[in-house]
């Protein structure tokens, strides 16, 4: 029963560390929020105007997730603290 555990605790840890883990990024201009909704939310073709933003610049940051399992390749932070606090590494 003892080995079993040990087992089971080997692989636990080894496999919830196999995958890579969201980055994300708050420097500019990625703590721009009219940066943000014309380069990362909308696509090409698409024009946005009468940007509207109330806030700290530093509630907003950009993350990139293609190397986790979250199923998203990337998009945008917001929070209602600092974006600082939100780093999954």
């Amino acid at each position: 029963m003892r080995n079993f555990i040990h087992s089971f605790l080997f692989i636990f840890i080894f496999c919830s560390s196999a995958f890579s883990q969201i980055t994300t990024n708050y420097n500019p201009p990625n703590n721009n929020p009219i940066h943000l909704v014309d380069n990362i939310l909308l696509g090409g073709g698409i024009v946005a105007s009468n940007h509207t933003y109330q806030g700290d610049s530093i509630q907003l940051g950009f993350f990139n997730g293609i190397n986790s399992n979250l199923g998203l390749d990337s998009g945008v932070v917001m929070s209602t603290s600092s974006s600082r606090l939100n780093t999954w590494r």
